[in-house]
């Protein structure tokens, strides 16, 4: 009898710390993404001159442009990582690939619905140095990760 109150309390002292450990890593990532999401406003900012009326109104539509391409890229990971080996069925691969084109369409689809949108705040040489900004500050990240 003493025993089983002894593993419960081992239990209960393991699932706490794993629930306090899970949190933790959650605000670390949290802190982390926060961090990156402020350098890369401050270095599109920059690079696009944005005034304070354009401020406004460019980083609520920038936002969530990027999470629709953030998820986008999730999903392109997550099936990099389930892609069927060559062993598989010709339905298999041929799903692979389609599913593949339709996240493809997706990317192509994004840029169609928010390019009007970026046009109605910002200037055309911005929105053509919003993309080369957006690729060279994720450039820059991934140097400071490789470090």
């Amino acid at each position: 009898m003493k025993n089983k109150q002894i593993i419960k309390n081992i239990l209960f002292i393991f699932v706490l710390f794993c629930g306090i450990f899970t949190q933790l890593n959650a605000q670390a990532q949290g802190k982390r993404g926060e961090k990156i999401k402020k350098a890369r406003q401050e270095y599109i900012k920059k690079r696009l001159n944005l005034t304070p009326e354009q401020d406004k109104k460019f980083w609520v539509v920038y936002e969530v442009y990027i999470e629709e391409h953030q998820a986008i890229n999730k999903a392109k990971k997550q099936m990099r990582l389930e892609m069927p080996s060559l062993t598989a069925t010709d339905e298999q691969l041929n799903a692979s690939i389609q599913e593949m084109l339709n996240l493809k369409q997706r990317e192509v689809d994004i840029e169609k619905t928010y390019i009007p949108k970026f046009k109605a705040i910002i200037s055309v040489r911005q929105l053509v140095e919003m993309y080369s900004a957006s690729k060279d500050f994720n450039k820059l990240l991934l140097e400071k990760l490789k470090e």
